[in-house]
């Protein structure tokens, strides 16, 4: 199964718009028999976070999660 893609969480925030992350293009690599897709060093996941009215405060609190993994 295909592993679960980052998610962010700001359901506790308040007066927050948060836009979907902008995941960067994954290189391939052969291993062994098969050709797998992921990143090599530190990945950058940028995302735009906003104040839904701009006239009230904002706070932001999230809860990100992802899957990681060391070779």
């Amino acid at each position: 199964a295909a592993p679960e893609p980052v998610k962010a969480d700001f359901t506790n925030s308040t007066n927050v718009q948060a836009d979907p992350f902008e995941f960067p293009v994954e290189t391939s690599w052969q291993s062994g028999d098969a050709r797998v897709f992921g990143y090599d060093g530190n990945v950058y996941l940028p995302f735009t976070v906003r104040s839904a009215d701009p006239s009230a405060a904002a706070r932001i609190k999230a809860v990100l999660t992802a899957n990681l993994c060391r070779n």
